[in-house]
């Protein structure tokens, strides 16, 4: 009986690729411990943002599918809810869809910004910041200061605050970032 001895090749497992691939997109060196903190936060956050967009999204784009399936008149909850709103018949509903499609790409963007900030680029601020403020100024704008304070919860307001403030604080001591220098605490 001849036994046959497999030589190992990186095509055998998907592992050499997916590291292969993480160290395309985020780089093979890790970063200082703030920056991977500030990255971790924003990247918990952004994710939860992202994910909340898509269901709402999705909910919207098929709520036929619910009504025919559950019984349950999406259109109408939400075209009730529009009219408390002081939306017009029809308006409020195109408007969410709207902006939760154009939220996705918002927090797509806002990923990108953070890679570049994982990989110590000065340019993630503009994505990073440019996603969320486009984010933030349609949600004020586009679907209302009163849709805003109403129907946003306090954990949405909290988070995006928390992930707008230390990104700002980390971005305040990227000076001493570039200059290999350790910020101290009340620096």
């Amino acid at each position: 009986m001849s036994s046959e001895v497999k030589k190992q090749t990186k095509f055998q497992s998907p592992l050499p690729f997916i590291i292969q691939l993480r160290n395309f997109i985020f780089g093979s060196q890790k970063p200082r411990w703030y920056v991977q903190w500030t990255f971790f936060i924003d990247i918990i956050a952004v994710f939860l943002f992202a994910l909340w967009s898509a269901i709402s999204f999705f909910t919207i784009a098929y709520r036929q599918v619910f009504f025919d399936q559950k019984g349950v008149d999406v259109a109408s909850i939400i075209e009730l809810r529009g009219i408390e709103l002081g939306f017009e018949p029809g308006q409020f509903i195109e408007r969410l869809h709207t902006f939760h499609g154009i939220s996705m790409i918002c927090w797509l963007v806002a990923l990108f910004g953070l890679i570049l900030l994982w990989r110590n680029s000065k340019y993630f601020a503009w994505f990073f910041f440019g996603a969320t403020c486009f984010y933030f100024g349609m949600l004020l704008f586009y679907v209302g200061f009163d849709y805003y304070m109403e129907d946003t919860t306090r954990f949405d307001k909290i988070l995006f605050l928390l992930m707008i403030v230390q990104t700002l604080i980390y971005l305040l001591l990227s000076n001493r970032i570039e200059e290999e220098q350790e910020p101290t605490f009340f620096e």
